[in-house]
């Protein structure tokens, strides 16, 4: 599952889902823009998070590199949810060029993002190691929200909070 919400003013609305229950496509989305392209050898399994499906990358030498259209995703604020079992030590959840990379370095959980400073300047966010990414086999929820209005971000793992940045 991942899920991308736009938070506006305390309100949030899915610009974004992905599910795999109800689809035969790989690329295709439940809410919003379908994905361009994907990696040849992924494929869909039946091993997914809580008995649903999920996406596997076909080659534990490969990542599944789902590529949205860049677009959809300008917006002040994102709220964006996943669940997924590690099986390696590198990898992005979900990267946006050199402005966002919320994902694992060296088994552990990061965020890289950019925020406005001021109409012309903006401040490069990098977390630092928050958290030791289990290889237990297991399915653990990640959650990052930043909201724009109010400048903070936070990152929970398995509904807890495990970093919080509260602003320029």
């Amino acid at each position: 599952l991942i899920l991308i919400l736009i938070s506006l003013a305390g309100q949030s609305q899915i610009i974004s889902k992905f599910t795999w229950n109800t689809v035969a496509a790989k690329t295709k989305a439940d809410i919003g823009p379908d994905a361009i392209s994907i990696s040849k050898n992924s494929f869909l399994c039946s091993s997914g998070f809580a008995g649903t499906k999920g996406l596997n990358p076909g080659n534990s030498n490969e990542d599944i590199n789902m590529k949205l259209p860049g677009y959809y995703y300008n917006v002040p604020g994102i709220d964006l949810s996943l669940s997924f079992r590690r099986e390696k030590n590198e990898g992005s959840f979900f990267k946006r060029g050199d402005d966002f990379n919320f994902g694992m370095y060296n088994g552990n959980l990061v965020v890289i993002f950019k925020v406005k400073t001021s109409v012309k300047t903006q401040k490069t966010i990098n977390s630092g190691y928050i958290y030791r990414i289990p290889m237990d086999g297991e399915f653990h929820q990640y959650h990052f929200r930043y909201t724009a209005s109010t400048g903070k971000a936070e990152v929970w793992v398995d509904n807890a909070v495990v970093y919080t940045y509260t602003g320029i």
